[in-house]
Parts: C-alpha cells; structure tokens; sequence
C-alpha cells in the first residue's frame, strides 16, 4: 500500500510523522469522518492539487487501517461509538444517575453517547470553571453545549438535567 502513498510518500520514515498520522486517524473517529466523508473532501472543487493529494493519501491510509481492524481488533478510538450504539440494547442503566465532570465541551463522538444514557437515566453535568475564561464565556459555552445537546435529543422527554 506505500506504493500508493504520493503525498506523504516521501516522510512516511521521518520521526514524528506516524504520531501525527494517528492523531489526525484519531480525529477522525472524533468527529465521525468515514472514509466516504473524506473521499467527498478529497474531490471538492477548488482544493489545490497538494490538498487533493494529502486528503486521498489519508483516505487510503484510513480505510486501510479501518480494514486491519476489521480483521479481529478494536481501536480504542472506536469504544465510544460502539458503546453509543449497544447502549440502547442495555436496560441496565435505568435508574442510574451520571455525572460528567471537568468538560468544556464535547467532540461528535462523545454527544453521540450522550442520548441513549438520558432515554432512562439521570445525567448531572459538573463544568469546571477555569481560570483562563471569564463568567461570560463560560456562559456562553454552557449555553452552546446544552443548546447542541438539547438538539441532538429529541426523542428525550424525560429527562432531568442538573448544571452545577
């Protein structure tokens, strides 16, 4: 599969270039790209031919990694989005209260867990104020994130939310 790499083809060996490919695979998970997400970037119009380069070669490394898992493993960058889709298979959190603590915010991986645990549970939410951001800011990222939350989570009527 080297063969095929023309972008990256010449830094595939240099120190640091394997981290950074398994950050951007990373991110990838995170913000729930498939292959078929990054292919369609790869062929918007107006990419310069280096970015149209560099999106096919990820492409190609992404799906072959996604196929090596297939395989018989499981990457821990993965864990969340299963857990999102057997949690509504478990009746075992039915009266069980959560509570996230020291967040600002959350990646499209991690809002996607977040409704099948408020179909049947209660879920607290601790937002830690940090000396870095003011009260306004704060504010203004709370009401961002429950504004997302509340937007993801129609079928969830019951639910009690608690912001401490």
């Amino acid at each position: 599969e080297k063969d095929n790499i023309s972008y990256f083809h010449s830094v595939l060996e240099q120190p640091g270039f394997i981290n950074q490919l398994g950050l951007t695979i990373s991110e990838f998970f995170q913000y729930r790209l498939s292959p078929e997400d990054t292919e369609t970037l790869a062929q918007a119009e107006g990419l310069s031919h280096a970015a149209r380069e560099k999106l096919t070669d990820l492409n190609r490394i992404y799906r072959s990694y996604l196929d090596f898992l297939r395989q018989e493993y499981i990457s821990a960058d993965e864990t969340l989005g299963l857990l999102a889709e057997h949690l509504d298979e478990s009746l075992g959190f039915a009266d069980t209260e959560f509570w996230l603590d020291g967040f600002y915010g959350f990646t499209p991986q991690e809002y996607s867990v977040l409704p099948p645990l408020l179909d049947n549970s209660k879920l607290s939410f601790v937002m830690m104020y940090q000396s870095f951001i003011t009260i306004s800011q704060l504010y203004q990222g709370l009401k961002v994130f429950l504004k997302r939350l509340l937007n993801q989570l129609p079928r969830v009527t019951k639910t009690q939310f608690s912001v401490l």
